[in-house]
């Protein structure tokens, strides 16, 4: 089971000296890591700032894999901090360039993202598509804070390290040229614009689930194959988001010549690429603990 950040169970023992930053690393993610493990009475956006200070990175959005970070002064104690006892939802975060401390960093993104939130659940009622799955998406595409923080860090500057996908919805430029067309938008496609780069994703999101809501043509050779319960669907949406509606859609094939039922998704989570599964595997994390911090408010 998962929970928030604050309920994870961390290994009893350990001292931090140095630290070597590994793929999908976010300062906040070593921050929280410290913070409950070491038992220390700073905020994590203190710690943050400390471990940004310490090491001289101008901008904490944006650290870089291999980077070395020192540790010993904000720890005041002796010893090794391993990736491998990182939480896996930390692992899962994504190491990404950023171009957001130009307007103000981190504190700008926090700021900021309460309006990037409403205006994700604004667009998802009005595109029919679930707000928490959009929700969910963004912050796996783009969240800089704990993907299960009540609160999401969303970096509508964002690339990926591939340079291909871009802002909170990480849109590769077919993608967003072509949703771009479709919904009518009047300004010139911008995928740094917050606003249009979320009305995309969701758009985007909204075909997902007609696509996989019966069944339907994509190519001359390949169909989708109609998924009818709507939670199993949103796995398929996730899915097919991350690697494309046709890489899913021959999963399915494949899970049908195996003689598995190809409409659930953990017959057809093996025919996927493990970057997939893990993706889906990380919404469905996302959008449980979203679920949990709504039955509580």
């Amino acid at each position: 089971l998962w929970y928030p950040m604050c309920h994870h169970s961390y290994p009893e023992a350990l001292y931090v000296n140095d630290y070597t930053v590994k793929r999908g690393d976010t300062l906040w993610g070593i921050a929280a890591k410290m913070k409950n493990q070491l038992l220390l009475s700073d905020s994590i956006p203190d710690l943050v700032e400390k471990i940004a200070r310490t090491n001289n990175i101008v901008n904490p959005t944006l650290i870089l894999t291999g980077q070395n970070l020192n540790l010993a002064e904000i720890s005041s104690v002796k010893g090794t901090l391993s990736s491998s006892s990182l939480p896996v939802a930390d692992k899962m975060l994504p190491t990404r360039q950023s171009g957001s401390e130009k307007k103000g960093g981190l504190e700008w993104l926090r700021i900021k993202s309460k309006q990037f939130t409403a205006l994700i659940k604004a667009s998802s009622k009005r595109q029919g598509v679930d707000p928490m799955l959009s929700q969910a998406v963004a912050r796996a595409e783009s969240g800089l804070s704990h993907p299960l923080a009540r609160e999401a860090i969303l970096d509508p500057n964002a690339v990926n390290p591939d340079g291909k996908s871009f802002g909170i919805f990480q849109l590769i430029h077919e993608t967003g040229h072509r949703f771009h067309q479709l919904l009518g938008l009047k300004v010139p496609y911008n995928p740094f614009s917050a606003n249009q780069n979320i009305q995309i994703g969701i758009g985007y999101l909204q075909y997902l689930d007609q696509i996989f809501s019966r069944e339907s043509i994509l190519t001359e050779n390949l169909n989708t194959t109609a998924v009818e319960d709507i939670s199993e669907r949103k796995k398929f949406q996730a899915a097919a988001f991350n690697a494309g509606e046709g890489n899913v859609a021959r999963a399915q094939q494949q899970a049908l010549l195996t003689g598995k039922d190809p409409t659930l998704f953990e017959n057809v989570k093996p025919h996927l690429p493990t970057i997939t599964q893990n993706y889906v595997d990380k919404v469905n994390l996302i959008i449980s603990s979203l679920r949990s911090y709504s039955v509580r408010s």
